[in-house]
């Protein structure tokens, strides 16, 4: 009997010591991201980049663990929010979580600190509220890459008392650095009447060699998943990296500030432009105010396809200005354009008069004129190409004012539009 029982027993032990185990396997351990995270930085910062290769390739090993880096962070940050209440303003909320961190062995650096390595460096952490929305919190976190950084952000929503993921923007697995999501800036739009919110974001491409950089302006929604976010908006521009994009929000919508290039103005080849957004009919829309200035106006009028152009024209004269936009969008090789003259017709009418110079290397020829004039309506909230001209238009009766040929700045009758 008893030779019966200890085999059954033994079955009985075997049987539930597999089913603990797989349960157990199914289940990360404490402290699991903690050292995916530990372990993962510490192999970036000892990755040396091999003399026949460029610091802008990154091998497949940096790139899993890079990924590794993010969702291991991201979740630790998780988990300390959800570790207790906290109802603290988002500067000290900020600082509680990196002293949290700071405990578990994770630093992230400090104002002047440096990495030891190209790789492997928790460069920011920031947290913040949307006003009056305590129930949604944005993390913005930033690991260190050769000649910039890699941002990543989250938006948590609370629900039963606990933050949960709603949305999750991170670079994809990249295998150079400019798939990298560089110097990234978020903004929340919450619109009346309950409809779902939206995020918009900006962030460059690294690059080592040059100053102008490819600039992603991208408007996203709650999607099915918080990996899937939906795609609302999204567009692409060179920026001048000495100048950071600025990106806010108010009741209509978003609004992007960033350098790029002129085409107009070759003594400072750079120009301010302006993306301003609004959600009309669930739809976003690209609205008034286009550029910093008037010339930077005519700048973008003349760089964008006329699909888009058509909306900062004249509608009453479209077939004229189509004509001139074809000359004016993509000028042969050794045609260049210089500002030659820019002013207001009197102080706040809003009706500016530009004249463009067509400047041709030696041996070229074209069937622009030596000048373009451009009569234009520069208001807040009305922006168009009027008219153009091979000869100058009527004197305005009122007296010249902003003229400024060398790209100075516009106060006189512009301020408006900061």
């Amino acid at each position: 009997m008893k030779s019966r029982i200890l085999p059954l027993f033994l079955c009985l032990f075997l049987m539930f010591s597999a089913m603990a185990a797989l349960a157990q396997s199914k289940v990360p351990s404490v402290g699991s991201d903690e050292q995916t995270l530990q372990s993962a930085l510490q192999r970036l910062r000892k990755f040396k980049v091999p003399e026949n290769e460029k610091a802008v390739f990154v091998p497949e090993l940096v790139r899993q663990d890079l990924a590794r880096a993010k969702s291991s962070l991201f979740h630790i940050i998780v988990n300390t929010l959800n570790a207790q209440e906290l109802n603290l303003p988002d500067k000290q909320l900020t600082v509680f979580v990196i002293g949290a961190l700071k405990v578990k062995g994770i630093a992230v650096l400090k104002g002047e600190e440096e990495c030891e390595g190209v790789y492997g460096c928790i460069l920011s952490v920031e947290l913040k509220h949307p006003a009056e929305r305590n129930d949604v919190l944005m993390l913005t976190t930033a690991l260190q890459i050769p000649f910039g950084d890699d941002g990543s952000f989250y938006v948590l929503e609370k629900i039963s008392g606990k933050w949960q993921a709603a949305l999750i923007y991170e670079a994809k697995l990249y295998k150079q650095i400019d798939g990298a999501h560089g110097s990234l800036q978020s903004a929340f739009f919450l619109p009346a009447a309950e409809q779902p919110w939206s995020i918009a974001l900006t962030h460059y491409s690294p690059e080592p060699t040059s100053v102008w950089q490819r600039l992603t302006m991208i408007v996203l929604g709650k999607g099915s998943a918080p990996t899937t976010p939906r795609r609302e908006y999204i567009v692409s521009d060179s920026i001048y990296v000495g100048e950071d994009a600025s990106i806010r929000t108010d009741n209509s919508g978003f609004t992007i500030h960033y350098t790029t290039d002129s085409l107009v103005d070759s003594e400072s080849g750079i120009r301010v432009n302006i993306l301003h957004l609004q959600r009309i009919d669930s739809v976003w829309v690209r609205t008034a105010p286009y550029a910093d200035n008037a010339e930077g106006f005519v700048d973008e009028w003349m760089r964008l396809k006329w699909d888009d152009a058509v909306n900062l024209s004249d509608h009453t004269n479209l077939t004229a200005l189509q004509a001139w936009h074809h000359m004016l969008l993509q000028p042969s090789k050794g045609i260049s354009f210089s500002l030659n003259d820019s002013y207001e017709c009197g102080t706040g009418t809003g009706i500016w008069r530009i004249a463009i110079d067509v400047d041709l290397d030696d041996g070229i020829k074209t069937v622009l004129p030596p000048t373009v004039y451009f009569k234009l309506m520069i208001s807040k909230t009305d922006q168009r190409v009027l008219e153009i001209s091979v000869v100058a238009f009527n004197e305005c009766p009122q007296t010249k004012v902003a003229h400024s040929p060398g790209n100075e700045p516009h106060t006189d009758g512009y301020a408006l539009l900061r």
